[in-house]
């Protein structure tokens, strides 16, 4: 039996049609054969219902001769063509293109057969680097590269410079994303919460998890381009494509693959919220993932002073023991530890509770009314170290600008938090915060706060 296989990634019109194919292929058929069809699928790889039916019925025997119109229209990848090219020899099927004319059972077929793979591959490889160019190329224009619009946002065609340009526009549904920002910058939210008053709000557009409200916080096209987030972007790697001074707060930004760009479209956010927002999430991020452990609030906090690797709290008949994960971590470290857990967490609370005791006067409180601007300071000095040249005698203005804020401050009569009355997971959070690490080796634990 004779199988024809057809294929068509979309419909163009310079692009061979399904029917079309069918008609050449059989007139190279001259007994029982079965059409095989995938449309809308790409030759990139084997991925193919239809191919794979055809590649079964080659194993079983079924099959004595594959014909196509052309052979990108079989596979476009010389690797997927050399291991399907084994198999039909395996199974002694013949292959027949319409187009290319050769004959498999020579030398100078099969040779032929590989040059035309090749230049198929080659062929692929270029458009999918032009592809990936344009897109890039419209983004740094600021014009949407391609893709759905982000929630709150649709896709309008304006002329700009006497082109028609893809350009974001805000929608009815922009008042929500402001409302899950104003939402999320509140400390006592979370994303879960906010997932759940969406669902009770019968906005039906997404599924309210707390991942679809995540996308949103993350999404960097609802930001108002200032320079702190310039500034901001600058210190988590993001590469930026406009000028400094196109960061004037008129307009939003697309992101893209850790490519940033200020776009035509406005932002819905206000920066300071947004950066706000993300800090949050990236914290929270980070606390999730140190604070796993059940069985003390400095799990994840505890290091090996010989080798450096985490320690663990194992409860091994109700009673707890910390092991250095370099003891079975490829057996690199032989550190006994000693140290009790109950022992260091009294050590860590009792610290807290004195410095809290101190905290009443306005210095103390200072810190706290600046925590904004140091966090500022602190980032924009971690961005010095990697910026572009161009960037960085920005980036110590600012700084300058900032170190001046720091001098507002009030004062309050009493801080109040009772760690004891904190659950187990309110603890984390705290001394995720306050301690960076603790070094333990033998008898000893060496604290190092974040204050």
């Amino acid at each position: 039996m004779d199988a024809i296989y057809l294929r068509q990634s979309a419909d163009k019109k310079d692009s061979i049609s399904i029917e079309t194919q069918l008609e050449k292929c059989l007139s190279e058929s001259k007994k029982e054969y079965m059409v095989f069809s995938d449309k809308g699928f790409s030759g990139k790889n084997t991925n193919r219902p239809q191919f794979q039916k055809m590649l079964s019925m080659v194993k079983n025997g079924n099959v004595q001769r594959i014909i196509v119109y052309r052979i990108d229209r079989f596979s476009r990848s010389i690797a997927d063509f050399s291991a399907l090219w084994q198999v039909l020899s395996a199974n002694n099927v013949e292959f027949v293109s319409v187009n290319e004319r050769f004959d498999t059972s020579t030398p100078i077929g099969r040779a032929m057969l590989y040059i035309i793979m090749s230049f198929a591959q080659l062929e692929r490889e270029t458009i999918a680097e032009r592809i990936r160019d344009n897109y890039f190329s419209r983004l740094e224009r600021g014009v949407w590269p391609g893709g759905p619009p982000p929630y709150g946002f649709d896709i309008r065609k304006t002329n700009i410079d006497g082109k028609n340009l893809s350009i974001l526009c805000e929608n009815e549904k922009a008042e929500n994303v402001r409302k899950i920002f104003d939402l999320y910058a509140n400390d006592d939210s979370s994303l879960g919460m906010i997932g759940k008053k969406m669902m009770l709000s019968g906005e039906k557009s997404l599924t309210w998890n707390s991942l679809a409200v995540s996308r949103i916080i993350k999404c960097a096209e609802y930001a108002k381009c200032t320079s702190d987030l310039y500034f901001y972007l600058l210190s988590c790697g993001i590469e930026i494509k406009s000028p400094a001074e196109a960061f004037n707060g008129n307009f939003g930004g697309i992101l893209c693959k850790n490519t940033f760009a200020v776009s035509f479209h406005k932002g819905v956010v206000e920066d300071n919220v947004w950066i706000r927002c993300n800090e949050k999430i990236s914290k929270n991020s980070a606390i999730k993932n140190t604070g796993r452990g059940k069985y003390s609030f400095l799990s994840g906090k505890l290091k090996c002073g010989q080798c450096s690797r985490t320690v663990k709290i194992i409860n091994s008949s109700d009673r707890l023991y910390l092991f250095c994960s370099g003891r079975t971590n490829g057996q690199i470290c032989r550190c006994s530890i000693k140290c009790g857990i109950k022992e260091i967490e009294e050590h860590a609370v009792r610290t807290v509770k004195e410095q809290l005791k101190e905290c009443k006067t306005d210095v103390c409180c200072k810190s706290v009314i600046s925590d904004e601007a140091n966090r500022k300071i602190q980032r924009l000095i971690d961005t010095l170290c990697d910026c572009p040249k161009e960037s960085a005698e920005l980036i110590k203005e600012r700084i300058n600008e900032l170190a001046k804020q720091t001098n507002v401050y009030i004062t309050p009569d009493k801080i109040n938090l009772d760690i004891d009355k904190l659950d187990m997971e309110g603890q984390k959070k705290l001394f995720s915060i306050l301690i960076e690490k603790v070094v333990v080796q033998e008898d000893t634990a060496v604290f190092y706060w974040n204050f």
